[in-house]
C-alpha cells in the first residue's frame, strides 16, 4: 500500500505541473488570439476606410466631368470654329517670287548678289511650306531671267492663294551703314519718298514709259480689293520674321523698318492678296554678311513661314 501512495502522490505532483504548464499556454493564446484580432480589426477598418476614400474620389471625378461638358458646351458657343482647310492647309496654294534673276542680277555689293540670296531664301521657304502641307511653286527655281509681268501671270494661273514676293535692299555708298533692316511691302501707289525710291529700284525692267500719275491710277484700279488683304498678310510676315530674327540676334540687331505701301509693278495684277518682303540691306557691310549665311536665310524662311499660317488662321474667308 505504501509502494502504491507514494506512486499516486507522484501521479498527481506530475499533474499538478502539468496543470501549471497548460494554464500558461493558454494565456499565450489567448494574448495571441487577441493580437489577431485586432490586426483583423485594423484592417477592417482600413478596408472600409479605403472604399469610402474611392467612393468619394469616383463622385468628385463625375461631378467634374459633369462641368467640363458643361464648360465645354460654353466654350463652343462662344469660340467660331476654324474650317478644315485653313488648319490642315492642304488645299492653300503659294507662289514664292525670288527677285531678278539671270542677267537682272539686283543689288551687287562685291561678289554677294541678290538674286543668289534671294533664291536661296525662296527654297527653303519652299521646303517649310511644303512641311505644313502647303502646295508650293516657285516663279523661278535657278538662276535665270524672269519678266516681271510674267510673275504675276504665272501665280494667277497656277490660282494661287498667295503671292509672296523675297527681294534685299540696296543704298549708296555714303548711307551703307546707316540703312539697315527689314521691311515687308504690299501694293498701293507710293505716299513716302523712300517708298517710291524702294520702288524704282524693283521697278527697273517695268513699265518705265508711264508717267508717275497713270501708273498710280493704274494700281489703284487693278488692286482696289486686295490691298487690305495684303496689308494684313505684309503685318503678320513682318512681326514673325521680325520675332525670329530678335530670338537669335537680339532686338538691337535687328532694325523694324515697318510694313509700307508701294507702287511695285511685280505684283501688279495679282489677283490674290500679294507682297514684296526687302529681306536687308546688302549695301550694310553687316546685314551683308548675315545676308550670305544658312542660319539667317533659313530664319527668314521660317519667320515668313509662320507669317503666312498666323494670317490664315486670323482670315478665315
Amino acid at each position: 500500500m505504501s509502494n502504491d501512495k507514494a506512486k499516486q502522490i507522484k501521479y498527481l505532483k506530475k499533474l499538478v505541473i502539468y496543470g501549471k504548464k497548460l494554464k500558461k499556454n493558454i494565456l499565450k493564446y489567448q494574448r495571441e488570439l487577441n493580437r489577431i484580432d485586432k490586426k483583423s480589426v485594423i484592417t477592417r477598418t482600413k478596408k472600409y476606410h479605403t472604399k469610402s476614400i474611392k467612393k468619394k474620389t469616383i463622385k468628385k471625378k463625375r461631378k467634374k466631368t459633369r462641368t467640363k461638358t458643361k464648360h465645354h458646351k460654353t466654350i463652343k458657343n462662344r469660340v467660331k470654329i476654324i474650317p478644315k482647310d485653313i488648319l490642315y492647309p492642304s488645299s492653300k496654294i503659294i507662289v514664292i517670287d525670288p527677285g531678278h534673276g539671270g542677267k537682272d542680277a539686283g543689288a551687287v555689293n562685291r561678289r554677294i548678289y541678290e538674286k543668289n540670296i534671294v533664291l536661296k531664301i525662296g527654297k527653303y521657304l519652299r521646303t517649310e511650306l511644303k512641311k505644313s502641307g502647303f502646295i508650293v511653286y516657285m516663279t523661278r527655281d535657278r538662276d535665270h531671267f524672269v519678266k516681271l509681268s510674267h510673275r504675276t501671270k504665272y501665280a494667277n494661273r497656277k490660282k494661287a492663294d498667295l503671292f509672296i514676293s523675297i527681294h534685299a535692299n540696296s543704298v549708296r555708298k555714303n548711307k551703307a551703314k546707316k540703312a539697315h533692316g527689314i521691311e515687308t511691302y504690299f501694293l498701293s501707289p507710293a505716299r513716302s519718298a523712300r517708298a517710291k525710291r524702294v520702288a524704282a529700284l524693283e521697278n527697273r525692267d517695268g513699265v518705265n514709259k508711264m508717267s508717275y500719275s497713270t501708273k498710280n491710277s493704274l494700281l489703284t484700279i487693278l488692286n482696289q480689293t486686295k490691298i487690305t488683304q495684303s496689308n494684313k498678310l505684309a503685318i503678320d510676315v513682318q512681326k514673325n520674321m521680325l520675332y525670329n530674327l530678335r530670338k537669335r540676334y537680339g532686338k538691337n540687331a535687328i532694325k523694324d523698318s515697318g510694313v509700307r505701301e508701294a507702287p511695285f509693278w511685280v505684283l501688279v495684277g495679282a489677283a490674290m492678296p500679294s507682297i514684296l518682303i526687302e529681306v536687308g540691306y546688302v549695301s550694310n557691310p553687316i546685314e551683308k554678311k548675315r545676308l550670305n549665311t544658312i542660319s539667317y536665310q533659313k530664319l527668314i524662311a521660317y519667320g515668313i513661314a509662320q507669317g503666312i499660317k498666323s494670317y490664315f488662321l486670323k482670315n478665315s474667308y
